[in-house]
């Protein structure tokens, strides 16, 4: 079990897998890195900051991620935070009660983001392509996730700066969301959803 301190990697390709970490100031996992990164059947609870945080940069061919079969909860921000992915997959891990959102995707594209199930996190359940001008995070697919009990909407798609078009929302359960089900942000009336 890693305890009061969080797990950082810095660098390329790394697998961060079977970790109980708990009880930590800032971010129970860190990843900034220029490769591909896979986090799985770990177990984040009580962070000061996010759960998951990975940051992707380099070359569009390796900025991959894979985050599967985690278990990220009562985080002081997001269960899990991801940028710079130019593809990747968040599937069957299981999110709940974060201060912040359950999912946020930012400047990535082509994610999917299937089976989780992403509940009483006080913000949105998973927010894709939210932010700023440089934020939008294109053709992800959003498919077969269960997501209830949030404090803001159950997803959000895109922001007012930058639109994150190709969506696909299929197969998903939207309940008792305090800010409804599914928002789609638009850029302007004629953005291309």
């Amino acid at each position: 079990a890693l305890g009061g301190s969080s797990a950082t990697a810095l660098g390329a390709d790394y697998v961060i897998a079977d970790n109980d970490v708990e009880n930590n100031a800032t971010f129970g996992i860190d990843v900034n890195a220029t490769g591909q990164v896979t986090a799985q059947r770990n177990r984040v609870l009580h962070s000061g900051a996010s759960a998951l945080s990975i940051r992707l940069s380099g070359s569009t061919a390796t900025a991959t991620v894979t985050v599967t079969a985690n278990t990220l909860g009562m985080s002081g921000v997001d269960g899990i935070f991801l940028s710079g992915a130019t593809s990747g997959t968040v599937q069957n891990n299981v999110i709940f009660s974060n201060a912040d959102t359950g999912i946020t995707a930012r400047a990535a594209s082509s994610l999917q983001i299937a089976n989780n199930l992403i509940y009483a996190n006080q913000s949105h359940g998973v927010a894709v392509g939210t932010g700023g001008a440089s934020d939008a995070a294109p053709n992800a697919n959003i498919v077969n996730n269960t997501i209830y009990k949030n404090g803001g909407f159950g997803l959000v798609v895109g922001n007012d700066l930058a639109a994150s078009s190709g969506a696909l929302v299929v197969n998903n359960i939207f309940n008792l969301n305090t800010g409804g089900g599914i928002a789609i942000q638009r850029l302007s009336a004629d953005a291309g959803y």
